[in-house]
């Protein structure tokens, strides 16, 4: 198996195109890490593409890493950055010509829905529930409650792959009840939106995460979700090491980029 990040930036994407900050400078100058697409992400197993969130980056993501089809995929939750690609996927699915399986909670459905007239006909919906162990293509999912939105109507998930990897891309904080399968897990893939000492009611800093995946006991730590406040990402990624190592801390950190890939044993 092996999980792709096709995209690891927040609700707008990096550079924007009025801002000509140090991080969006980097960001115009390729091949920069620096340059962020919407959060989302691939699982292949088994020849099989499991899709996490379907941005309104989708087409352009799926094309970086030429995957031109989808078997599966799985919503975090309903907000644009997360679900505003999904009528676009219709144009691949119909060339694909069967359809994918939508694993889904009835909220987000309902709220995707709305959106997207007769998205059935391209998808086959299974309704999902958090802590429900689900089999698909032989891998092991598990959906997992984190808390994220501000607005009522926008349940959140993060998601457990087997016992190697857990994907949770907007996060403002993880219930008790929930925490245990993030618990020791050899890769967890993590909300860090925003940089220290920022504060924001929606989504972790990247020492609220570090602070949890460490207490966790997280081996290996991606951060994801990466806002427009971060420096570039090589600067950034010094602080970070430089951070860990000062507090004494025994989680890896890496700050994940747009197309990083984690191979996952089976």
């Amino acid at each position: 198996m092996q999980f792709t990040l096709l995209g690891t930036g927040p609700a707008s994407p990096i550079p924007r195109i009025y801002c000509s900050c140090r991080t969006c400078a980097d960001a115009r100058v390729p091949p920069s890490r620096s340059r962020r697409s919407r959060s989302s992400a691939l699982l292949t197993v088994r020849g099989k593409r499991i899709l996490f969130d379907a941005t309104p980056d989708v087409l352009v993501q799926l094309e970086r890493v030429k995957t031109y089809a989808v078997d599966a995929v799985f919503f975090t939750h309903a907000h644009n950055d997360a679900a505003g690609g999904f009528f676009d996927l219709k144009d691949l699915l119909y060339r694909q010509k069967y359809p994918a399986t939508l694993y889904v909670e009835q909220g987000t459905w309902q709220k995707i829905s709305q959106d997207v007239p007769k998205a059935e006909i391209w998808f086959k919906v299974k309704f999902i529930k958090s802590g429900e162990r689900l089999k698909v293509f032989g891998a092991t999912i598990t959906p997992f409650r984190v808390l994220h939105s501000a607005q009522a109507g926008f349940p959140t998930l993060g998601y457990r792959v087997g016992d190697a990897l857990v994907y949770a891309s907007d996060v403002r904080n993880v219930p008790k009840a929930s925490e245990h399968f993030i618990q020791g897990v050899e890769h967890a893939v993590l909300d860090g939106c925003f940089w220290f000492s920022t504060h924001f009611p929606t989504h972790f800093t990247v020492d609220e995460t570090i602070a949890l995946a460490n207490r966790l006991h997280v081996k290996n730590l991606y951060l994801t979700q990466i806002s427009h406040n971060y420096p570039p990402y090589a600067e950034a990624q010094r602080i970070i090491t430089a951070y860990i190592k000062k507090e004494g801390l025994t989680t890896n950190v890496q700050l994940a980029y747009d197309g990083l890939l984690i191979k996952l044993s089976t």
